[in-house]
């Protein structure tokens, strides 16, 4: 599978939940720095007490070789995701 665009939304093979927002790479101290897959803490990989937060973001080789198969995640998870991103990386 080709890198999905920027400010798409997938779903992992395990119900977690991933977008691309290439305008929130991730800081240079981070473990993967410059990288815009960002997972939303929903999967049940999580806590559930961290549900809903963001974690660290991946690079697509990443995300794909640890959880596929993706599906298109909906339009409206997709949208919540990327505003969570978007406050987790202005905080």
């Amino acid at each position: 599978m080709n890198e999905p665009d920027n400010l798409t939304g997938w779903v992992d093979r395990l119900g977690g939940t991933w977008v691309r927002v290439d305008d929130c790479p991730a800081p240079s101290y981070a473990i993967f720095a410059g990288s815009s897959w960002y997972p939303r803490t929903d999967g049940p990989g999580f806590d559930p007490q961290v549900h809903d937060g963001i974690g660290q973001p991946r690079s697509w080789d990443q995300v794909e070789y640890d959880f596929a198969p993706l599906t298109p995640a909906s339009p409206e998870l997709t949208a919540e995701t990327i505003a969570l991103v978007r406050r987790a990386v202005s905080e």
